[in-house]
């Protein structure tokens, strides 16, 4: 276990050896592939508050406790998103979010659905993403729902007295 508590995602603000990274790190092989994955969509092409809005949108519509909870920390850490702005995230009306932003979470909801977006979304995205940004959008979704799966159903554990559970929300907009 020394191996993988080194190879933890060190230097990323608010994230540490975890429940999640002890229990992924029992497949070696795969958790040195998945560490090196998820430094490079952490330090990618998004803007960082873009991509929590992203991650916390599949939190939430995944319903994993322990996405929310790890991420409503990183986005406070990194002063990306307010509070406020965190638990809108799972609102069903989005007010107060910029098209763009709309877009992001709409995204989410799309691809948990149908798995793709439809032209609508993408071209609201395209108007402030390059090609590389577009392809980085799926991929982050991608890779939170993958994570949302394998620590809902191995029931990782919530770590720290500050951690809540996924807020209710409804996912049709």
């Amino acid at each position: 276990m020394a191996r993988i508590e080194a190879s933890v995602a060190s230097g990323v603000p608010g994230i540490s050896a975890d429940n999640a990274f002890w229990t992924l790190g029992r497949h070696e092989r795969l958790f040195k592939g998945y560490c090196a994955f998820a430094v490079r969509l952490f330090n990618g092409l998004i803007p960082r508050r873009d991509r929590e809005i992203l991650i916390l949108r599949t939190a939430i519509v995944c319903r994993s406790d322990y996405e929310w909870g790890q991420h409503r920390i990183v986005a406070e850490h990194l002063e990306v998103l307010t509070v406020e702005e965190i638990g809108r995230t799972a609102d069903i009306e989005w007010a107060g979010w910029s098209d763009h932003e709309r877009a992001l979470l709409r995204a989410v909801d799309e691809l948990n659905a149908d798995a793709r977006l439809q032209d609508t979304t993408w071209e609201t995205l395209a108007k402030g993403y390059d090609d590389g940004q577009l392809v980085e959008v799926l991929m982050l979704i991608g890779f939170y729902h993958m994570l949302a799966f394998t620590v809902n159903t191995v029931g990782v554990e919530l770590e720290g007295d500050d951690l809540e559970s996924v807020p209710s929300q409804a996912t049709e907009n």
